[in-house]
């Protein structure tokens, strides 16, 4: 059975709030990732947005690609386009001349680290962690990687992508990749507090501002590229897809 996803919108006042979700653990298709990317794309056009809040459903943040459709890609041109759908979400959220703010809620898996490590600010509850597992299945986390090693360098993101463990709040604080953590209940008011203080700042100084992040050792289209390119050869050889078989008939 295929699982159902879906993306909403709800905007209150000066803040849009946009949330993903799916039946198996909020995991990302191409269809999520393109209303993603044009969603965020669209709130940072629109002049009465001042804060951009990137969220999901239940328990866990995000589950990474949607395992239904990645052990569907048998062509590189549909897995490349399907890794980029990842690249152009990072993408619109890196040009979005707003602050875009992700709320951690539960555990992130691949892509989802992706995302979150390409926000402008990140709130995680205490019971957060992450994991990059695609080492294990004979690929890698090639599409994402520049955002994370943007985020927290080349050396934490060695030992993330490289033990393909599970790492705590307490690390992902440590070394950057989430900005405030939260204690229990406290969570949701430590959230509407950040996003409330972005929604006052200027948008003009803003917008400035984060092109100083933006544009120190800029992420582009191409570089992206180049990774979903290199992720789909390895998806597409014997070692992952057999891999893939596995986990399918195990399910």
């Amino acid at each position: 059975m295929q699982a159902h996803h879906s993306v909403t919108e709800q905007i209150i006042g000066t803040i849009c709030a946009i949330t993903f979700s799916s039946d198996a653990a909020n995991s990302l298709n191409s269809t999520t990732l393109n209303q993603l990317a044009e969603r965020i794309e669209h709130a940072g056009l629109n002049r009465s947005i001042r804060a951009i809040h990137l969220k999901s459903d239940g328990a866990t943040f995000c589950a990474g690609a949607s395992f239904d459709e990645l052990s569907s890609l048998t062509d590189p041109v549909a897995a490349t386009s399907f890794f980029m759908g990842f690249a152009n979400v990072m993408l619109s959220m890196y040009t979005a001349p707003k602050p875009v703010v992700v709320s951690v809620q539960g555990k992130a898996v691949g892509g989802g680290v992706g995302l979150i490590a390409a926000a402008d600010w990140v709130i995680a509850h205490e019971k957060a962690a992450v994991r990059l597992s695609e080492l294990s299945l004979g690929i890698g986390a090639f599409t994402i990687s520049p955002a994370i090693i943007k985020r927290i360098g080349v050396g934490a993101f060695q030992q993330l992508s490289f033990s393909t463990d599970w790492y705590d709040c307490a690390w992902c604080h440590h070394h950057g990749l989430f900005h405030t953590v939260s204690i229990g209940d406290q969570f949701e008011k430590d959230v509407a507090k950040k996003l409330n203080h972005f929604s006052t700042l200027d948008p003009l100084a803003f917008s400035e501002g984060k092109k100083l992040i933006t544009n120190h050792e800029p992420l582009t289209k191409e570089l992206f590229t180049l990774r979903a390119n290199e992720v789909s050869s390895l998806l597409l050889a014997p070692y992952a897809q057999a891999q893939i078989k596995k986990i399918k008939e195990k399910h």
